[in-house]
């Protein structure tokens, strides 16, 4: 991989970070979604430690709570984030209890 590629995906994964972190704030400061599950894609490119956080479901009850999610917005020990990987997290963050009340 050249080097240019290498620093164009570092920038791009520093990007979807961002984005994944927004998402979850704007889940937690709507008051409606009341926990989030994180799910993989499930193929071949998923590291071990995403596999075994795949289908955890984490509340949204504390602002501690609400931290240690933005915290792990990209799942802090996946093998596939870092300079000697392409293909990145593949792990996302989906709403998983709602309430309107």
């Amino acid at each position: 991989m050249l080097r240019q590629d290498v620093e164009r995906y570092e920038k791009r994964s520093v990007e979807w970070l961002h984005i994944a972190r927004d998402n979850i704030r704007h889940m937690a400061q709507s008051g409606l979604v009341k926990s989030v599950k994180l799910y993989t894609a499930k193929d071949e490119s998923v590291c071990p430690t995403c596999k075994e956080m795949h289908g955890k479901v984490f509340q949204f009850q504390s602002t501690k709570q609400i931290n240690f999610v933005m915290d792990n917005a990209q799942i802090k020990d996946c093998e596939n984030v870092g300079k000697n990987s392409y293909t990145g997290c593949r792990c996302y963050w989906r709403p998983d209890a709602i309430s309107l009340e």
